[in-house]
């Protein structure tokens, strides 16, 4: 089959699933765009803009890996080849897919996208950028009442010439700013997430937003350090939400369903409610899925395997979902709660939070401050927010 170069996933290229295996020209665009994506966030962070999230994470996970791969004698030549110093391929092999930045001024940051795609710097394939506001960049309604986010969606355009129209390598930049009456001042104050996904990185250089509010300077630093190291590792923790994260008030909730949905009328307030926290155990599978362990995850995740022994050990010798009774089937994502015996696939768990009747205990459970998962056969229940021993504040 033949992929084009916007077709093929990164994913795909580094673990040779694309027909035949990665090619030269496979590994060639994968380079180029890391190339592509480090400078245009070390332009930004130059002109004193600030990146947040997956990126810092991802690239202090890829920095580490590859330092440690050449130092053992690895080559640019072989750095794609998993065989070579296998226990820094996974590391050496985590890219960032898009830039997430916080600016305080969007008329000011547009201002630097146009001097970015001005073509006078060394990157002058970048030709053209587009800008969108996105609505659902965060559910949370305490996010969407104090911040607005835009994408810009960047084209890069390489091997061009007369006679060839070149190639394009698309990027999207999500940039977060203050809504006009925020009540917060950076976007990570008003998001549960791990900790490794709420670093930023300015001209400082890396940074952690709202670290231990009550630790002292140097209590503080020996805390980061461990996050970092423990970002390394591709482990990492749920930080402790506040209380206003736990529970909006039914007004802020009404203002975000007002300024997401102007459009439709009578959308249900308990249906958001269910969404927002849908999406925030998303976020953790996601992690599962990019090879993290989080330590106080309320949910125990497990990708079904050929190793029946295995398998059972974690499903308690059961094949299958416990809602729709369907057999488990090699690489699925299938799920239980850290306070449940029961496994479900991860489809039918998106199912279970998302068609809770309003007038159950388990929908009331659910939208309290606690967001409360109960097992579906045994009724036991399991607090999503679990103190951690690398502490409970953030």
């Amino acid at each position: 089959m033949y992929h084009t170069a916007l077709e093929i996933d990164v994913k795909d290229i580094l673990t040779a699933t694309v027909d035949g295996g990665p090619s030269k020209d496979d590994v060639f665009i994968m380079k180029e765009k890391y190339l592509l994506m480090k400078h245009i966030a070390g332009f930004l962070v130059q002109c004193e803009q600030t990146i947040f999230g997956g990126y810092v994470r991802d690239m202090l996970i890829n920095n580490n890996a590859a330092q440690l791969f050449y130092i053992k004698g690895g080559t640019s030549s072989t750095y794609a080849e998993k065989e070579v110093i296998p226990e820094t391929y996974d590391g050496r092999m985590t890219f960032p897919h898009d830039i997430d930045v916080f600016t305080e001024n969007i008329d000011e940051f547009n201002q630097v996208m146009e001097r970015l795609c001005r073509n006078n710097h060394k990157i002058s394939g970048l030709f053209s950028s587009t800008q969108r506001q996105i609505k659902n960049y965060c559910h949370h309604p305490l996010f969407a009442t104090n911040f607005n986010v835009f994408r810009y969606d960047l084209t890069y355009k390489y091997n061009s010439s007369l006679q060839n129209d070149g190639k394009i390598i698309q990027v999207h930049v999500d940039v977060v700013c203050r809504s006009e009456f925020s009540n917060y001042a950076y976007p990570w104050d008003c998001i549960c997430d791990c900790v490794s996904n709420l670093m930023y990185l300015n001209n400082s250089g890396v940074q952690i937003g709202k670290i231990g509010l009550n630790l002292s300077p140097i209590e503080k630093s020996i805390r980061f350090a461990k996050i970092i190291e423990l970002t390394l590792d591709k482990k990492t923790f749920i930080s402790w939400p506040s209380y206003e994260f736990r529970s909006p008030t039914d007004a802020i909730e009404r203002r975000s369903i007002d300024m997401r949905f102007p459009h439709i009328e009578n959308i249900s307030q308990a249906y958001i409610k269910l969404r927002y926290r849908e999406k925030f155990f998303e976020r953790l599978i996601k992690m599962y899925k990019k090879g993290f362990t989080i330590i106080n995850s309320p949910l125990k995740l497990y990708t079904w395997s050929t190793n029946d022994e295995l398998n059972l050990h974690f499903s308690n010798n059961e094949k299958y979902c416990c809602i729709s009774h369907e057999e488990f089937k090699c690489d699925e994502i299938v799920i239980r709660f850290l306070e449940s015996k029961s496994v479900m696939k991860e489809k039918v768990f998106y199912d279970y939070i998302r068609q809770t009747p309003v007038e159950t205990p388990r929908y009331a459970g659910l939208i309290g401050g606690d967001w409360v998962l109960t097992c579906p056969v045994s009724g036991r229940i399991t607090k999503s927010f679990i103190q951690s021993e690398f502490g409970s504040t953030y």
